[in-house]
């Protein structure tokens, strides 16, 4: 997919262009068991061919900056045209300082096709159009910061199945840095999604759904060699059931949710990172509107010279989707474990050659769900 928008970089070109070609063999393409893919029309084994372009223009005015970023990618399978895809980001927006303190406005446009294997209905494509729009504020006075933010997204799902939504989001922090203690913040956010009127016939309303977190990030450089970050926040969800949503079973979630990062560097060609993350995620489909997700991952990362590197990792995500209306053949919890490695290959100063290889194995709680990929990908990528 092509990668997600974001803002200028302070002192970066004024235009800079990314174009990328990428072909990846995939066993199974259809993202489940071979009965699922008989369901979806899809054959297993498939040659996908990504070719990508990404623009980045901005124009400092003086202390300020105007930006433009735009990523395009086509997708072309050789054995399932029918998940050929066109995917976009793109954002403009404006980001400056007055003072003590910085802020931003910006508008981001999405079109992504969702991957087969993160589909948890039966339904082969789904294409979802996301409008962002998100401001925010900074300030800063000698070791303490603060800042606030606002966010207003509309998400439209092509497939039926899956519901189109609107949320809001504002949230606050205020932190406190010390060259020796490392840095601690506290933060809080308010979010509330509104669902649409489903399109199933009979379907059952989809509950809004309002979200609270709030808790503590603490950051840490120890020596050279070793950081970390850890996050502890308190969430909760309340699905706000109308008449129609009667039917919607395990609407609430009230508990504690966390993110660790270590990065440890024990020789100057060698890095380690291990990470953890518990977090409460909005759904789409119409059998859940939440779930509460886990995933840790363990990489490294190994300098073979100053033009090559290697990495390997693995990673285990669990989800448990919840707050709506359990339907059957639609999936409730998933369990995908993940296996990766790639190498890099600088060539001149404007463009890499990548090779990767991922395998993952999947188990959900629908037996048509269950599935094992591997996948071998080669890229080449150019900068300009």
């Amino acid at each position: 997919m092509a990668a997600p928008a974001a803002g200028p970089t302070p002192g970066g070109n004024r235009i800079s262009l990314t174009a990328a070609e990428r072909v990846t063999y995939d066993d199974n393409a259809a993202g489940g068991s071979a009965g699922l893919a008989a369901l979806r029309g899809l054959t297993p084994q498939d040659v996908v061919y990504a070719s990508s372009l990404g623009a980045m223009l901005q124009q400092p005015i003086g202390s300020q900056i105007v930006f433009l970023q735009a990523n395009g990618e086509i997708d072309r399978h050789q054995k399932n045209s029918s998940l050929d895809a066109q995917n976009l980001t793109a954002a403009v927006g404006f980001s400056g300082h007055l003072g003590a303190c910085t802020g931003g406005v910006t508008e981001d446009y999405s079109r992504q096709r969702t991957a087969t294997s993160q589909l948890v209905l039966i339904v082969a494509k789904n294409i979802s159009n996301q409008l962002a729009t998100n401001l925010q504020v900074n300030c800063q006075t000698g070791k303490v910061s603060g800042g606030l933010f606002a966010t207003h997204v509309e998400l439209k799902n092509s497939a039926a199945g899956y519901v189109d939504s609107t949320s809001d989001t504002v949230g606050t922090n205020i932190g406190y840095y010390n060259n020796t203690l490392g840095s601690l913040s506290v933060a809080s956010q308010i979010n509330r999604i509104s669902y649409a009127a489903p399109v199933l016939a009979g379907a059952v309303q989809t509950p809004d759904v309002e979200t609270f977190s709030g808790g503590l990030t603490y950051k840490r450089r120890v020596g050279l060699r070793l950081s970390g970050e850890i996050s502890v926040f308190y969430s909760s969800v309340d699905s706000k059931r109308s008449v129609n949503s009667l039917a919607a079973q395990n609407t609430n979630f009230k508990g504690l949710t966390s993110n660790v990062s270590l990065h440890y560097q024990p020789t100057s060609r060698t890095q380690l990172e291990i990470q953890y993350n518990r977090s409460v995620q909005p759904s789409s489909s119409i059998g859940s509107t939440f779930s509460v997700s886990q995933m840790g991952t363990v990489s490294g990362t190994y300098a073979l010279s100053t033009r090559v590197n290697l990495r390997l990792g693995g990673s285990l995500q669990q989800n448990n989707y919840k707050g709506g209306v359990p339907l059957v053949g639609v999936v409730q919890r998933d369990e995908t474990k993940t296996v990766f490695a790639s190498a890099t290959l600088k060539v001149g100063r404007y463009a890499s050659l990548d090779l990767s290889a991922t395998h993952s194995n999947r188990d959900t709680d629908v037996a048509i769900f269950n599935q094992q990929d591997s996948r071998v990908t080669l890229a080449v990528t150019g900068k300009f």
